[in-house]
């Protein structure tokens, strides 16, 4: 009886055994798996951080847009002298007529513009200028009086592009303080002193100014353009100014004309 109470005895001692060893086996496995879960999850997070931080600094910089300081840097290094862009010497005037709430003067400014820039403007064949009207909206005379006004500190132009580069929807209300503080910050214009300066009897002249002169020239819609010799007589020219080749022959005519 002794030895079979022995055999029981340690077949028991060798089960017990056997259960402490899977239980200390399972133990570690999970122990494993949850650590590495911590892992996984501090990974995704540290991840997800530098995805965020990526975001803010490439996407959304604050201060600024990305596209609209792209838009504004097209004008760069290019003279100005308030609504006037280019050598005030340059044999050729062009003039702008535009609403800045028109999705047509945007789609020139973004396709057709930087082509006149680069060809004309930059070179000194020909210098701009801007024409400001608002005749769609509340939004286009807040516009408006704040791009007259950052003339002021001879970024009109810069101002133009970014805004173009970012334009909403017409008259949905967009043209916000918030809005203009972005555009404002792409073009380099000190937003604090343009604001001040957006309500003076000097920006309201060049408004109306624009108006008269575009009743003058018959230019009913945006956006349109007059040309002629600097210095001279400036005419209405009514070609379409969303195709590049026909728009850049126009120019040519007229500079051909305005050089002899």
């Amino acid at each position: 009886m002794s030895s079979r109470a022995e055999e029981k005895a340690a077949r028991r001692a060798e089960r017990e055994a056997a259960q402490a060893k899977q239980q200390a086996s399972a133990q570690r496995k999970k122990r494993l798996s949850i650590l590495g879960g911590v892992v996984a999850l501090a990974a995704i997070v540290v991840v997800g951080a530098i995805l965020i931080s990526q975001s803010g600094t490439e996407d959304s910089e604050p201060g600024g847009s990305a596209e609209g300081k792209a838009a504004a840097a097209l004008v760069g290094g290019i003279a100005q002298d308030g609504l006037v862009l280019g050598d005030p010497d340059a044999p050729l005037t062009i003039e702008e007529y535009v609403d800045y709430q028109c999705p047509f003067c945007g789609q020139f400014s973004r396709e057709v513009f930087p082509t006149v820039l680069e060809e004309y403007v930059r070179t000194g064949k020909a210098r701009v200028v801007l024409k400001p009207l608002t005749f769609l909206g509340e939004d286009s005379v807040t516009a408006a009086r704040f791009a007259v006004a950052a003339g002021e500190q001879n970024r009109t132009w810069q101002f133009t592009e970014a805004f173009y580069a970012q334009q909403g929807e017409e008259n949905s209300g967009y043209v916000t303080d918030d809005f203009l503080r972005t555009v404002a910050a792409d073009a380099g214009v000190d937003y604090d002193a343009a604001v001040e300066a957006q309500g003076s009897e000097a920006v309201t002249k060049a408004l109306n100014d624009a108006q008269l002169e575009a009743s003058r020239k018959g230019r009913d819609s945006t956006p349109s353009f007059a040309m002629g010799p600097t210095g001279g007589e400036i005419e209405a020219v009514d070609a379409n100014p969303l195709e590049v080749g026909e728009f850049t022959d126009q120019i040519d005519e007229q500079l051909a004309a305005a050089e002899k």
